[in-house]
């Protein structure tokens, strides 16, 4: 593997990040403050390695001619499948098929746990449904045609347990807490982080340029929390089944770890196999805002997925998920020509707000944050094997402080990890322990926050130099600039090392959730060929 270093490149690199030993166990190199890149296996579905389940179909709909509403027929529909008996193992309970067809939808759709909307196709030809809603300008409300949600949660409950660490690095799966005995292996914990005003200040976000409207960072507006699993216990040190993405320090306020109460949150709620569009003012695709916001967002779910979605015109998202969801998969879905104003706050095709969260094998055409997560989001996030075409701005961490972000063989015209500063209220640092893996871009950043406990990697990815937004930043750790490393997926290769590790079939995972071009390493001219037909803006 050859070393080579950009100009943003630091020269302290010593050896691959991430190497293939025997077996296919994965080595880790640590930077100088012990930073390993993290361990994102375990994003998707019931933590990653299992196939989709197929829900047996309960009722049959077919499109009604000349209706103006479809949106109550489905529902109740919806409703009657949820009703009845999930399957212990998987929360299944059945699916509701929409027949080939048009449907026209003037209200929001909302999946139950246990229910799939599956369709008859995701082309023209397919399942077509049509969201007509047409809020007023200036609303405040963005409408979504389908939502999958619950109003369940996951409670903190018991007393906090102090972290005794001095400092626990990004990657780490262990860690020291105050009456460690109060826990048991196998229990669902908490951990969150309520950092200092001495963090603020160390990272610069108290000094930011700002423009009208803009706020410096505040403490309170960070405070963050994770869910993980006891793995192990040996006196006070737990071991987690998932790494930490952001560094706890003492000197920047520590951390706390709770139990978890019951997890009410529904699970196994899906959309399949359908194509979604927003009507629009044509001759407006710039301009017009008054129509459908989201395809699908996703709210208090788990262990839940959307799969060969295709979604036009919409002016925000093809998927939304949103920060209360865990466990999602998302795959082979597409964002194709959206209707809405070329600024801030549109057109964010594929959005990772959740834990653990795989996107795969996705397609966007005309996007501007295609691939993205938002402002204190914590992963693990997975973006594997998309393609971004025509985007009019960049994928990666959008704003304040992201953490634990892969961006795996994305392919894109921009790829940013930077401060971004006084961009839109404040954005500042957009992300943090953020790994770009054989991507290509025309053009790429990868800056590491001011403290040494914060990393960025970029690993074998391809692209010119982009221009920051703050030129002044350190570099982050690039390794094998323009040279892809191996194995071409860090994802699927940490997924095959952790299911063998623990005495499973590796293979077999791998198997269950990727294709042939995955195995190939030609999905982005699939999907590419694959959507190649879908007409510009339906001309």
């Amino acid at each position: 593997m050859t070393e080579t270093y950009a100009a943003q490149a630091p020269s302290a690199v010593r050896g691959a990040p991430v190497s293939q030993i025997a077996d296919g166990a994965l080595s880790y190199t640590p930077d100088e403050a012990g930073n390993v890149v993290p361990e994102f296996s375990m994003a998707g579905y019931r933590n990653g390695g299992v196939a989709l389940p197929v829900a047996p179909v309960l009722e049959r709909l077919a499109p009604v001619a000349d209706s103006a509403d479809e949106s109550v027929r489905i529902q109740a529909a919806l409703n009657r499948v949820a009703n009845a008996p999930a399957d212990p193992a998987t929360g299944v309970r059945g699916a509701v098929l929409l027949t080939r067809g048009s449907y026209r939808c003037g209200e929001t759709i909302t999946i139950p746990a246990g229910v799939t909307l599956r369709g008859e196709g995701a082309h023209a030809t397919g399942t077509v449904l049509i969201a007509t809603m047409l809020p007023e300008k200036g609303a405040e409300a963005k409408s979504t045609l389908l939502q999958l949600t619950s109003k369940g949660s996951l409670p903190i409950v018991g007393p906090a347990h102090a972290v005794l660490d001095e400092s626990v690095p990004i990657g780490a799966k262990h860690l020291s807490v105050k009456n460690a005995g109060a826990f048991e292996v196998g229990d669902e914990i908490i951990i969150v982080r309520a950092p200092s005003e001495a963090w603020i200040h160390d990272l610069q976000m108290d000094r930011i340029k700002l423009s009208a409207g803009g706020k410096q960072w505040a403490p309170e507006i960070f405070v963050v929390r994770w869910q993980s699993r006891v793995a192990a216990i040996a006196g006070d040190r737990l071991t987690l089944d998932s790494p930490v993405l952001c560094a706890l320090e003492r000197r920047y306020g520590g951390a706390k770890v709770y139990a978890c109460g019951p997890d009410t949150r529904g699970r196994a709620a899906a959309v399949e196999n359908i194509r979604l569009e927003s009507v629009y003012e044509k001759g407006h695709e710039t301009e017009d805002e008054c129509h459908a916001w989201n395809a699908i967002s996703i709210g208090s779910v788990v262990d839940s997925w959307v799969r060969d979605v295709t979604a036009l015109h919409f002016a925000y998202a093809c998927i939304n998920i949103g920060r209360t969801a865990a466990r999602i998969t998302v795959q082979d879905c597409a964002m194709i020509d959206p209707v809405s104003l070329l600024t801030g706050g549109r057109r964010y095709s594929f959005v990772g707000g959740g834990q653990y969260c795989f996107f795969q094998r996705c397609y966007t055409r005309n996007g501007r944050h295609d691939f993205v997560t938002g402002a204190q989001n914590v992963g693990p996030t997975v973006f594997l094997d998309c393609l971004s075409e025509e985007a009019h701005s960049d994928i990666g961490p959008h704003h304040r402080w992201s953490c634990g972000q892969l961006y795996d063989n994305v392919k894109g015209g921009a790829i940013h990890v930077q401060d971004r500063g006084g961009a839109g209220t404040g954005h500042g640092w957009a992300g943090n322990a953020q790994v770009l893996w054989n991507c290509e871009a025309r053009r790429l950043i990868c800056q590491k926050p001011w403290p040494a406990s914060a990393q960025n990697w970029a690993i074998g990815c391809s692209g010119e130099d982009g221009k920051p937004l703050q030129s002044s930043r350190l570099p982050g750790l690039w390794f094998s600039r323009d040279t892809p490393v191996s194995p071409r997926s860090l994802y699927l290769a940490q997924l095959r090392a952790r299911i063998t590790a623990s005495r499973g079939d590796g293979d077999v995972s791998i198997c269950s959730v990727t294709t042939p071009e995955q195995a190939q390493g030609t999905v982005w001219a699939h999907l590419r060929e694959r959507y190649q037909d879908e007409p510009s803006y339906a001309k």
